[in-house]
């Protein structure tokens, strides 16, 4: 048998026939594609020449559409150059015939004049009169020359008079700026508004500089405003009270919220609970509208971020659950009562010491302004006094050609 022949007979007895039959067909197959697939190359290899001549003659047409774009770009140019060349020709060619018709203009009116000229010469038929008329002409000019010289010294000698005066005068012009009666008027009444309005000022600072006095006398009390008020009263009848924010403290991470908080009892008292009831018929009769707190029995805590010598605990953490933070924590709002309270303070509200401190800054501030007034009235009476003393000097009318 052929080795061909036993293969196969292995591959039969072994039941894998059916294989080697589907590599026949597979390599059928693939014979096929491999056929197809060159035809296919063949044709696709037609159809690129074929679509090569076409964009070859597209190309062409496109570059000749260039050339003939580029052609016509080309001759515009030209043609504006051309323009322009006959525009700065034309021109040049204007102004010289403007200069050349200026120059006709001038050698007409020349010869016009020259014209006249002569004929004003030929009609001159009496030289005789023109002579006696120059004669008289000259003589006239000679006696007028003879009437400026006369003036002339009378003048010279007006001059000499006025120097000496002047140097009479010299000394009683002395401080005078050449301010004329009106003007040194208007000046005297404008110093005299100015020295008013500064003698208004200047009081006004130093009744602002006794109001701070007072104010900072009546902080180192624990008597300032209202509260102050009611303090007084309440004192002279036996009655001990003390102003609700002398008695409080606030940390500054404690401000923001508890400012606002305090701020619409500023004028408010603080009592113990064995006198309410008479501070409060006192206070009733003598300043209606007065806020009375009252102390609580028990020292307790009282909220983070604020201290006092006093027992409030009561009343500060009930303002600490009615008065929340609003969402921005700027201010505080009390849902009850639909009331907000805006803070944003600028300087401490509570402590003694801090209102200490505001009211020795107002009293220096005011004090500061007193000193400012005080020159600026100084300046002011300065300015009236000068207003007061300019000295006015009207000098004779000088003589003139038609007076003398």
């Amino acid at each position: 048998m052929e080795p061909k022949d036993i293969g196969r007979s292995l591959i039969a007895l072994s039941g894998m026939s059916h294989l080697l039959d589907e590599e026949y067909r597979l390599r059928g197959l693939a014979l096929e594609s491999q056929i197809d697939l060159e035809k296919a190359q063949t044709e696709h290899e037609k159809q690129r020449r074929a679509e090569e001549q076409v964009m070859d003659a597209v190309r062409a047409r496109q570059a000749a559409r260039d050339s003939l774009e580029a052609g016509r770009a080309a001759w515009q140019c030209y043609l504006a150059a051309s323009y322009r060349e006959a525009c700065a020709l034309d021109e040049s060619i204007a102004v010289k015939v403007r200069a050349a018709q200026e120059a006709v203009a001038a050698a007409e009116a020349s010869a016009q004049e020259a014209d006249d000229r002569e004929s004003t010469l030929r009609s001159a038929t009496d030289l005789a009169d023109l002579e006696r008329q120059a004669a008289q002409n000259w003589s006239n000019a000679q006696q007028l020359s003879s009437e400026l010289a006369q003036k002339l010294t009378e003048f010279t000698t007006w001059h000499a008079v006025l120097i000496e005066e002047r140097s009479t005068l010299l000394p009683h012009i002395q401080g005078w700026d050449g301010s004329d009666t009106a003007t040194t008027a208007n000046r005297l009444e404008l110093g005299r508004r100015d020295h008013l309005k500064a003698e208004q000022a200047r009081d006004a600072a130093e009744a602002a500089v006794t109001r701070a006095e007072k104010h900072l006398n009546d902080v180192e009390q624990g008597r300032s405003g209202t509260a102050g008020r009611a303090i007084d009263l309440l004192s002279d009848r036996g009655i001990p009270a003390f102003g609700l924010l002398d008695q409080i403290d606030l940390e500054a991470t404690a401000r923001p919220l508890w400012e606002p908080r305090l701020a619409p009892w500023s004028d408010a008292v603080v009592v113990q609970p064995r006198h309410e009831h008479r501070a409060r018929g006192l206070l009733h009769t003598a300043l209606p509208g007065t806020q009375i707190v009252i102390c609580d029995l028990q020292r307790e805590p009282l909220p983070e971020g604020v201290r006092s010598n006093l027992n409030l605990a009561r009343f500060l953490t009930a303002l600490n659950e009615r008065f929340g933070p609003t969402a921005d924590g700027a201010d505080v709002h009390d849902q009850a009562l639909a009331l907000t309270v805006t803070g944003g303070f600028t300087t401490p509200l509570a402590g003694r010491e801090t209102r200490l401190q505001q009211a020795r800054r107002q009293l220096a501030d005011a004090n500061t302004q007193v000193a400012e007034n005080a020159n600026t009235l100084t300046a002011a009476a300065a300015g009236v006094t000068l207003a007061h003393t300019p000295v006015s000097y009207t000098h004779p009318p000088l003589p003139t050609l038609s007076s003398l």
